[in-house]
């Protein structure tokens, strides 16, 4: 028997909808939840990503309204956080940033694109 992409994704911890605080249903989309399959599949964890194959470097899952550090393994100068509907969240040019101290976010889905100090991109 054949597994549908829903139980596939479930058998990965990975939801294929969310209710909002206002008790919304929000189904994510079968090309976003088939990327986070083929993500959490894959042997290789340092995935290499650019701008024009729209592919995420990591995926990370955060506490709903929870403060979060995150150490990075290269030092970044500059990112960006934006929400699914592309609403900027955060936005910050430093130098030298080891480790990114997000704010308390509310539940959904959160891409962050970061410029390393000798200008490679990422996106998580």
């Amino acid at each position: 028997m054949k597994k549908t992409l829903q139980q596939r994704a479930q058998a990965l911890g990975v939801a294929d909808a969310y209710w909002d605080v206002d008790g919304h249903y929000h189904p994510i989309d079968e090309a976003i939840l088939t990327y986070f399959i083929e993500s959490l599949m894959r042997q290789d964890t340092a995935i290499q990503s650019s701008r024009q194959n729209n592919r995420f470097d990591r995926v990370k899952v955060l506490p709903v309204n929870s403060k979060q550090t995150l150490p990075l393994d290269v030092v970044v100068s500059e990112y960006r956080l934006v929400d699914e509907r592309q609403v900027i969240v955060e936005q910050t040019q430093k130098n030298s940033l080891q480790a990114l101290s997000l704010p308390a976010l509310d539940s959904g889905y959160y891409t962050l694109e970061m410029v390393d100090v000798n200008g490679n991109f990422q996106r998580w």
